[in-house]
């Protein structure tokens, strides 16, 4: 049997649905688990990879929550970065 393990992402995504299940006016959302990955393990590692891939599925279901939930046109959202990665300066040189 494969066991399915949640990612740091995927909570947070269940965390703001489940906000967004009460009445609220605004939320902010931090999906920070790719800043700690990249870090982690560099920007061309496989992790890195899987984070954000597994971080697109998450913000697909997200928004298909909010669509349904909070109705579409009904609702404004934006995305913001607080930083790019590049790789080390090291693993350039040729």
């Amino acid at each position: 049997m494969i066991k399915t393990v949640k990612a740091g992402n995927t909570f947070t995504t269940d965390f703001a649905k489940a906000t967004i299940s009460e009445f609220i006016d605004f939320l902010t959302v931090s999906f920070s688990s790719t800043d700690y990955i990249g870090h982690k393990y560099g920007v061309s590692a496989i992790e890195t990879e899987d984070t954000y891939l597994r971080l697109d599925k998450d913000l697909a279901i997200f928004f298909k929550f909010l669509d349904q939930q909070v109705g579409k046109n009904n609702y404004t959202l934006f995305l913001t970065a607080d930083h790019a990665s590049i790789h080390n300066p090291n693993y350039l040189q040729f």
